[in-house]
């Protein structure tokens, strides 16, 4: 046995530390989320709401999660789902209603968590769980939480999502998950090869 699985460990070093950045971590992603308008207003409300309410969630989520499948729940879970929550609902806190948060940071939580485990269960060295909550997450958030949940109610400057836009929405929609599959495949083209 090598000396690097003989030592290989995923647990954190300072519990309180964690705890801290997270802290600190939530802080700073009120100002980014509600910041990001320039302006205090109904929208700026919302993302700050949004913000607050996908992270609890998410929080919660995971560390149901945790404790349903390791049988013990983990400090660390919770705030691992409140990261994956806050930025799980960045691009969308100012155009999804409060309601559409709430589900977007269950799912986080879940998907998240499930990329998490099969790092794990691969022995990927990911220190920080980066993969697992921003790769996955990354799909998830373009996918789901701006195009799909997106409302004009809450934000009149944007656009209707997918469950409220009608054809607009659908088109909004299709056009995104194109866009994800194009740049994520590692395919180019020039503007006027991918023209619609």
């Amino acid at each position: 046995m090598s000396d690097a699985a003989r030592f290989w460990t995923a647990a954190p070093h300072s519990i309180p530390l964690v705890a801290l950045g997270t802290g600190l971590a939530l802080v700073g992603w009120y100002g980014f989320n509600a910041g990001s308008e320039f302006g205090v207003d109904s929208v700026t409300a919302v993302a700050f709401l949004n913000t607050d309410v996908a992270a609890s969630f998410a929080a919660v989520t995971w560390l149901l999660v945790d404790w349903w499948v390791t049988r013990q729940p983990k400090f660390l879970g919770l705030l691992t789902g409140a990261v994956a929550g806050l930025a799980t609902i960045t691009p969308a806190a100012g155009y999804v209603s409060p309601n559409m948060a709430v589900l977007i940071g269950v799912i986080s939580g879940v998907v998240c968590y499930a990329a998490v485990a099969l790092k794990n269960k691969l022995k990927w060295d990911d220190a920080l769980d980066v993969w697992g909550r921003s790769r996955r997450r990354r799909i998830h958030r373009r996918h789901l939480a701006s195009e799909s949940f997106a409302n004009r109610a809450f934000n009149p400057a944007g656009v209707d999502g997918l469950l409220t836009g009608g054809s607009q929405g659908r088109t909004f929609f299709f056009m995104q998950c194109l866009a994800v599959i194009i740049s994520s495949s590692g395919l180019s083209c020039s503007p006027t090869e991918c023209s619609v």
